[in-house]
């Protein structure tokens, strides 16, 4: 494994416990339910992917509980694919719920070929996740971490609007998840 990788990884399992203890209703209006239709749990894991290199294996890893691995391993790569057939620098500029088009991936600031997916939370939350633990880790540069978290973004209006989430909560829930993943990067980074 490559170090970009190593640190991304390391950075995901150690900020996983404040990801985890995230009470997605305090943010979403709607859509967020502890439960998917089938009863299963949501929310208690994660799964993240690096397209763009040649071993796909080596380039997925997963923290937590995943109920369905194999629905969510298609999932998280689809995000990378729908990212990597078009020019925007995320999914969730591309959103489209009605066609299955889903944010959470993130065009990398040092490789554009590069991309990083990750999924198992609201789309909202996978999108500022992937970004602010893709800007810790130097993969997104600050312009680009900046143009993707601004709450005012035009093209956050259809993710917000299907949560029913403000651009308050927005800006709420990107700073808590920033300060998250800050804090697992100093842990990281201190080798604790």
């Amino acid at each position: 494994m490559d170090s970009d990788f190593t640190s991304m990884s390391a950075l995901l399992n150690a900020v996983w416990p404040a990801v985890a203890a995230i009470d997605w209703a305090d943010y979403c209006g709607k859509r967020a339910s502890p439960y998917d239709n089938s009863g299963l749990p949501k929310y208690t894991g994660l799964l993240m992917h690096r397209s763009g290199t040649a071993s796909i294996g080596a380039t997925t890893v997963a923290v937590g509980f995943i109920p369905r691995p194999e629905q969510m391993a298609k999932v998280v790569t689809d995000k990378t694919r729908l990212l990597a057939s078009g020019s925007k620098r995320s999914g969730i500029e591309m959103h489209n719920s009605a066609e299955g088009k889903w944010g959470g991936a993130v065009r990398s600031s040092v490789n554009f070929s590069e991309g990083w997916s990750i999924t198992m939370l609201p789309e909202i939350g996978d999108h500022l996740l992937l970004s602010c633990m893709m800007h810790r880790c130097g993969l997104l540069s600050e312009d680009d971490w900046h143009y993707l978290t601004r709450s005012e973004a035009s093209w956050l209006i259809g993710p917000r609007n299907f949560v029913d989430m403000s651009t308050d909560q927005f800006d709420c829930l990107r700073d808590h998840i920033d300060d998250a993943v800050r804090q697992a990067m100093a842990t990281v980074e201190g080798g604790s």
